[in-house]
């Protein structure tokens, strides 16, 4: 039995370090579009849907899991109705989750704070990301800087491969 492509998602609100946090995984180069972790190449996509959300979901709709069978790549939890930022629909994250979900299992490595604030991921917010993924693990990213939540990142995949 064939086993499902996987994509991982570094899940924030924007300017919540989820860039960061893979430039670190990839040695501080931001050039990096395909990194080894363990023995599976993943191809990474930095921009996330509240950098440009057309760029996201051109890409989840081309994306071949033939072709990538494992991504990394980042996601603003902005849903409709429930999230404060989700006033934009253009975000589009439930129809990335929806394209993404048909091609790969998804795990979340969710952000739940924001870098050295206050703000979190509602619970509202992680029970509807839930309903896409076959697994989250929800990082208190207050205060851990990006290298650290690089290595809580790779942990999380290689324990998931």
């Amino acid at each position: 039995m064939d086993v499902k492509p996987k994509a991982f998602l570094v899940v924030g609100h924007s300017n919540w370090g989820k860039s960061l946090t893979l430039i670190a995984l990839t040695n501080n180069d931001w050039r990096v579009r395909r990194f080894i972790i363990g023995k599976h190449e993943f191809y990474i996509k930095r921009m996330s849907n509240d950098d440009s959300p057309r760029s996201l979901c051109t890409f989840v709709d081309r994306v071949d899991p033939d072709e990538k069978p494992y991504i990394l790549a980042t996601l603003c939890p902005s849903f409709i109705g429930i999230s404060k930022s989700a006033d934009n629909p253009a975000k589009r994250t439930e129809e990335i989750l929806k394209t993404l979900s048909k091609k790969y299992d998804i795990y979340a490595f969710v952000l739940t704070e924001r870098w050295k604030s206050c703000e979190c991921i509602s619970t509202a917010e992680i029970n509807k990301l839930a309903t896409c993924c076959k697994k989250i693990v929800e990082v208190a990213s207050k205060n851990l800087e990006a290298k650290g939540r690089a290595k809580r990142l790779k942990e999380f995949i290689l324990e998931n491969l």
